[in-house]
């Protein structure tokens, strides 16, 4: 695991990396992330160097966590590593989080490792959701890479089939709704997949724009 701009104790970052070299369920990686204690929607795990989910899912309950005390302001960009083993599951980057004991508001940009994504708008409630843009890449699996960067009301969205690869540019949103928010990840995995220690990611950074 990793933070630079902070460290452990859940000090304050202006940016962060981590690979989740610690097992910890829920992660916390010394108190920097974050997930409201009243909240019903499920938490991440970290293990063998990946962060998962903790249960399955089928009622958009994602599991979802957040830079608790992220300073590097509203417009940031985040790029993480997708790690895929079984059968594909949905491994989310979340932009502009906030959250209470009963509502998460907040951008997905929703990576299936079979290779669809689609940017999603939480609305707040549990199973309250708008899907504002969606495709396909040209494949999915483990090592995958997705970024998202979000300036103001402006979001673009990229994915690479490797570290190595160039980026290719999904989409560029307009999206004002949420013009303030922390950083994050989330995960939605089915029960009849077996799958959930196999969809996650293997690495995720954040860097302020």
């Amino acid at each position: 695991m990793g933070g630079t701009g902070g460290g452990a104790g859940g000090d304050c970052v202006g940016s962060y990396f981590t690979s989740f070299d610690a097992d910890e369920s829920p992660i916390s990686e010394g108190g920097h992330w974050a997930h409201d204690p009243g909240n019903v929607w499920q938490r991440v795990r970290t293990s063998g160097g990946h962060a998962l989910a903790t249960m399955y899912t089928e009622i958009y309950d994602d599991a979802y966590s957040y830079l608790g005390c992220w300073t590097g302001g509203d417009d940031y960009e985040v790029i993480a590593t997708a790690f895929a083993t079984g059968s594909a599951g949905e491994a989310e980057i979340l932009l502009r989080v906030t959250d209470t004991a009963s509502t998460v508001q907040a951008y997905e940009f929703l990576y299936n490792t079979g290779g669809g994504w689609q940017f999603v708008r939480w609305n707040g409630p549990l199973g309250d959701f708008t899907v504002i843009d969606g495709g396909s890449t040209p494949s999915g699996g483990d090592g995958t890479q997705t970024r998202a960067t979000i300036v103001g009301s402006t979001v673009n969205l990229y994915w690479r089939a490797t570290a190595q690869d160039a980026w290719e540019h999904l989409a560029t949103i307009d999206e004002p709704t949420y013009p303030t928010g922390k950083p994050g990840m989330s995960f939605y995995v089915h029960a009849t997949s077996q799958n959930i220690d196999q969809v996650g990611f293997a690495d995720w950074a954040v860097t302020a724009l």
